[in-house]
């Protein structure tokens, strides 16, 4: 019988042998514990030749290996074992948080400006170190884990030895060493399943690590919530999105072109100076102009008109034009004034409204015109039509031509940049594909859009007397584009003109309803005295409630009663810059995967500590085929010296066992074989 003690010197080997007793000593040993410790940490990192360096710059190196403690109960040494496990983890809990809660960080990423490409690739080879480290992390939890099963415990298939140097690599999930240990002898099915699931576990983490590191450590360049308010209009939601247009909402006044602005045929110089001349200057195959600014009372919209085309590259079937309402894209103009109080980097505002928008299907179309209804037997109501004249090359003649107009309401978000406030624009602009032929009202395939009921009386108010030489306003967009008489232009183009004033003409009227309607309610904290409102609550309502990134509150006080009477709309700010966001599938799946696998080392490092076990032993490859050199010959093995051809080999349990002072492999009990005993020396 042979024993070896935890206080004994390693180095002092002392053996019993019936009444034999011989004793070697070497000098200069350093304390056991001390060494243990400093050498379970430094081999835990990685760190072995520290660790010899260690000695020598102490003359405590040897010139020949000592014995070693094969597996340790001690639970400092445990803790530092796990150390491993601290900068991975740390890491991959600090991305998953930050991801997980988001947080801005702005145009440009911290350090020297216009660097952001080196850091970003800065980041790129950090994310491959990290994943370093957590297969690092990975081989560690899971060599504990063999060593503990074929040391202390009844031992694994053959195959298993292996799993912790060969899962970082895909291919170790149909190979000979896997299968062979799936169908290999266990002592029990339940340790079985647990190895298992393991190793699967810990191969899809060592293999996805990588990229989910990258994806959440790197930040992303993007539009981000940022703040905003909640905001009420003076008036109801009937009231602001009817899809009635009466002359009884229109003051008398706007018979005559008197300059205001709240007229349905408001800023027809707009149109008449700015865009129509174009017309006539057009060569062969060229384009108008596709964006409008029309002036509002706190804003500038734009409007976008589109010209019926048959083109084959860019075939239009309609004339057609898109804006924003007036009165709510004078609101977003006020809130995004607001928001420059309270931030000094590029913001962008958006708002869920609507648009309005108007098309024209005719055949003929001419100067002079006239406004009438038609009946459409198809939905059994009647539609707003326009009869135009236009005068012949011969005193006399003239063509006559007719039309029927569709205007509808569509929801769109209507937006402004900070350094552009007063620049309200929209998403929503004409194009041949959210409008198809027919009498269903369906836009874009399932889109159904509210149709505007126009009448001739509320459309006459589009085109009064102008004052300029006695002529009316669509004569003057007309007259603008070279249209006079029938000689004026040719072709097609006529058609396409006409539609297209008729277009832009309803569509900037229908935008210029409840015009002189705004924001009711007051800031919170307003200082009536003060020329500027005092920063205070409700800044901090415009800003992300929670965090850094998210929706804001309302910057308004109303009253239950005036909020009866009025149109609740909220606006989201964004931010354009680089952020750190939960947004995205990829992002949630790389957080879950680093979630993952920070619980499992953590929780597997706490229960060693628990248990007060570790081992530096056996960690390497060669390390094992040192093992098995030191081991006695096997038939277990026969023919496997040229290399192993089956994976019925690697299902055989094998366990490591002590024989005297050495250990060794043992596919089979043999007398003289015993566990490996906690804290026992062995060379």
């Amino acid at each position: 019988m042979r024993l070896f003690h935890e206080n004994a010197d390693p180095n002092q080997r002392i053996v019993h042998s019936g009444d034999a007793i011989t004793s070697r000593h070497a000098s200069n040993s350093p304390s056991p514990n001390q060494r243990s410790r400093i050498r379970s940490l430094c081999r835990s990192l990685g760190l072995g030749l520290f660790y010899e360096t260690w000695q020598k710059l102490f003359g405590t190196s040897e010139a020949h290996e000592t014995r070693k403690v094969a597996i340790r109960e001690d639970r400092l040494i445990a803790a530092l074992a796990g150390t491993i496990h601290i900068i991975p983890a740390s890491i991959a809990i600090s991305i998953a948080a930050l991801n997980s809660y988001g947080y801005y960080i702005g145009e440009e990423l911290a350090g020297p400006q216009g660097q952001d490409d080196e850091k970003l690739a800065g980041l790129q080879l950090a994310a491959k170190l990290h994943e370093l480290t957590i297969q690092a992390s990975l081989a560690a939890m899971l060599l504990q884990y063999i060593r503990h099963e074929v040391a202390l415990e009844k031992g694994l298939p053959f195959g298993a030895l292996f799993a912790g140097h060969l899962f970082k690599d895909v291919s170790f999930l149909w190979s000979s060493e896997f299968w062979g240990t799936a169908n290999g002898t266990f002592a029990n099915r339940q340790g079985k399943w647990k190895l298992i699931i393991l190793l699967i576990i810990c191969t899809i983490i060592g293999l996805t690590a990588g990229p989910a590191s990258a994806t959440i450590l790197k930040p992303r360049m993007g539009n981000w919530p940022a703040g905003g308010t909640d905001f009420w209009i003076n008036a109801t939601a009937a009231e602001l999105w009817s899809t009635d247009a009466a002359a009884a909402e229109v003051p008398v006044t706007c018979s005559n072109d008197t300059s205001d602005k709240s007229c349905p045929h408001g800023d027809w110089q707009t149109l008449a100076y700015d865009y129509f001349p174009y017309w006539s200057r057009l060569e062969k195959k060229g384009y108008l102009p596709d964006t409008l600014r029309i002036p509002g009372l706190k804003s500038i919209r734009e409007l976008y008109p589109q010209i019926r085309s048959t083109s084959q590259q860019y075939s239009q079937r309609f004339s057609a034009a898109t804006t924003q309402y007036s009165v709510v894209a004078d609101s977003i103009a006020e809130t995004s004034r607001l928001w420059g109080w309270v931030v000094a980097a590029a913001w962008r505002s958006k708002v869920g409204s609507h648009s309005t928008y108007a098309n024209i299907d005719n055949t003929n179309i001419g100067p002079s015109l006239t406004w009438t209804t038609i009946s459409q037997p198809s939905n059994k109501t009647t539609a707003l039509a326009a009869i135009v004249v236009i005068p012949g090359e011969e005193k006399g003649t003239s063509g006559i031509f007719a039309c029927t107009v569709d205007a509808r309401v569509a929801p769109a978000k209507i937006q402004s940049t900070r350094n552009l406030y007063k620049i309200v624009t929209s998403h929503l602009k004409p194009s041949s594909t959210w409008m198809t032929a027919g009498t269903d009202a369906t836009y874009g395939g399932s889109i159904t859009w509210p149709a505007i009921s126009i009448e001739p009386q509320w459309a006459a108010y589009l085109n009064p007397k102008t004052g300029e030489g006695n002529s009316t306003v669509f004569q003057t967009l007309t007259a603008a584009a070279g249209l006079q008489d029938m000689s004026g232009l040719e072709g097609s183009t006529t058609c396409y003109l006409i539609e297209s004033v008729m277009a832009t003409m309803i569509v900037n009227g229908l935008a210029r309803r409840k015009y002189k309607h705004g924001i009711i309610g007051d800031l919170k904290d307003w200082d009536f005295d003060s020329d500027l409102p005092t920063c205070d609550s409700w800044c901090r309502e415009m800003m992300p409630l929670h965090g850094s990134m998210g929706d804001g509150g309302s910057v308004y006080t109303l009253g239950e009663s005036p909020q009866m009477n009025a149109t609740k709309l909220t606006m989201r700010a964004e931010s354009t810059g680089y952020a750190y966001s939960p947004k995205g599938f990829t992002t949630v799946l790389s957080i879950a995967i680093l979630s993952i696998y920070s619980c499992i080392v953590l929780t597997h490092w706490a229960y060693m500590i628990w248990v007060k076990e570790s081992s530096n032993s056996w960690q390497s490859s060669s390390e094992i085929a040192a093992l098995a050199m030191n081991s006695r010959p096997t038939e277990a093995l026969y023919n496997t010296g040229a290399g192993v051809e089956t994976s019925r080999i690697f299902r055989q349990r094998v366990r490591i066992v002590s024989v005297g002072e050495k250990v060794e492999l043992s596919f089979k009990a043999q007398p003289d074989q015993e566990s490996i005993a906690l804290n026992g020396w062995y060379s």
